[in-house]
């Protein structure tokens, strides 16, 4: 069932993405502009880079990111373990060799800093059919578009989904049964942090390809 999702015209939405194809004059079907998300202080969120930059390296989507109090833990599927990176003077120290955060893939950011702070993802809304990729057991997975809405297009019986509240610091538990979700589908991009950078835990029975569709109208 395809579900109408609300994309993120600049107006519409705190995250404020700028859709140019809203304008008159169109000379391109590209879509460009920027999420906003807030790391509250002493906290963290968990994220997916909602927009491509062309090279989605740590330092280019989180370039407008603090010095020494941003950090990123990154988990590993295979080990269940995180990679720990800080940034740097136009660095996020230790990534090396770079890692691609293209969307689709989720993180944890974390602020050592006492009062909140906003991080801006720039780039371009993929278009299109895209897949992210998922093992058998845990991973973090965000949206590969920056779309909100139930996640209708994921999940098989005795799938979970894990939801975190930067708020609380709590994860909301919700599993996959015979019927669909319950108590009901995840609801992704509402967080007032996060938007339609939201990512979640999701552990898998099987492994497989969460696909999402994408089109300028």
């Amino acid at each position: 069932m395809k579900t109408r999702m609300r994309f993120l015209a600049a107006a519409a939405l705190a995250a404020g993405l700028a859709a140019s194809v809203a304008q008159s004059n169109i000379y391109s079907s590209n879509i460009v502009g920027w999420v906003n998300v807030t790391v509250p202080a002493k906290g963290f969120v968990l994220v997916g880079n909602p927009l491509d930059t062309g090279s989605n390296v740590l330092d280019n989507i989180l370039s407008t990111a603090p010095n020494n109090i941003t950090k990123v833990y990154d988990f590993s599927p295979a080990t269940g373990s995180y990679t720990l990176y800080t940034k740097r003077q136009g660095h996020l120290g230790g990534d090396n060799p770079p890692v691609d955060f293209s969307p689709g893939r989720g993180f944890f950011i974390q602020n050592f800093a006492p009062t909140n702070i906003t991080i801006t993802f720039t780039g371009e809304v993929w278009q299109g059919t895209n897949g992210v990729a998922y093992p058998a057991g845990f991973s973090i997975l965000a949206s590969p578009i920056p779309v909100a809405g139930p996640l209708t297009d994921l999940g098989q019986p005795g799938d979970r989904a894990y939801q975190f509240d930067p708020a609380t610091g709590i994860y909301m538990l919700t599993t996959f049964r015979a019927a669909g979700w319950r108590p009901s589908a995840p609801w992704l991009g509402t967080n007032s942090l996060e938007g339609v950078a939201e990512a979640f835990f999701f552990q898998a029975v099987n492994a497989g390809t969460w696909m999402r569709a994408f089109a300028a109208e």
